[in-house]
């Protein structure tokens, strides 16, 4: 990509559940060629509250210091997070919020079911083998699966159990379209968020959405850490970011 086409707009990358800043390592560099600013923080996830309020101020923050509105990007979680900060900050911080395999709605798993995964991720019992093939698919490298899975962190028993809810959390906050233009991108392959959670919310939001096929074998991380599909989101939220500037 050329400099004359390199946006200078500022990025930020709000990452999900378990994982922190670093989970963006493969994407980052690529959206550096596309945009001036990417920024990728360790986002404080101590209790619902705390990651709530905590983005929030980062993002403020960093709007005010750049002079600058801000394209959120949003991975799981941090889609969902991407959406609140948006919402409640509205267009004075955000310009635009690209979500990406983020959940809405209700839970499709039963209370025992629910109850024997939580036990299982709380005290880390799934091999990371077997968890990887939920996560990646043979798009990402063994290596880069490694190497984010290695780094992943337990987060908080409030925010554990909050995966389990029989209503995603956020369902109620967000009931309407974003006070800024919104992009949410899914995979039919998703294996962790059901493409169909996300494209509720994509509805709800009044979104424009990007799906990837079922046989494209996109899988919930590799967005982060396939390369044909870092290559792919990235010229999608380049595209969506200077769309009608």
């Amino acid at each position: 990509m050329s400099r004359q086409e390199k946006s200078n707009q500022t990025v930020v990358l709000l990452h999900g559940y378990g994982v922190r800043g670093s989970f963006w390592r493969y994407l980052n560099p690529v959206l550096a060629e596309r945009f001036e600013k990417v920024h990728a923080p360790d986002l404080e996830m101590s209790s619902l509250d705390t990651m709530i309020t905590s983005t929030k101020s980062y993002c403020s923050k960093l709007a005010h210091s750049s002079g600058q509105r801000l394209i959120l990007v949003g991975h799981s979680l941090g889609g969902v997070l991407a959406a609140l900060v948006a919402q409640e900050l509205g267009g004075d911080v955000v310009d635009r919020v690209v979500i990406i395999a983020a959940p809405y709605g209700e839970h499709r798993m039963s209370r025992v079911g629910a109850a024997i995964t939580r036990l299982l991720i709380r005290f880390r019992l799934i091999p990371d083998a077997l968890a990887r093939l939920r996560f990646f698919s043979d798009n990402s490298p063994a290596e880069r699966q490694k190497a984010l899975f290695a780094e992943a962190v337990p987060e908080s028993k409030e925010l554990q159990t909050m995966l389990f809810a029989p209503v995603w959390f956020h369902t109620e906050r967000i009931a309407g379209p974003l006070p800024v233009p919104s992009l949410v991108i899914a995979s039919e392959f998703d294996k962790v968020v059901p493409s169909a959670q996300t494209l509720q919310f994509a509805e709800v939001l009044r979104a424009q959405t990007r799906i990837f096929a079922a046989q494209e074998q996109v899988a919930h991380d590799d967005f982060a850490a396939a390369p044909a599909q870092i290559q792919q989101t990235a010229d999608i939220v380049h595209s969506f970011a200077v769309e009608s500037r």
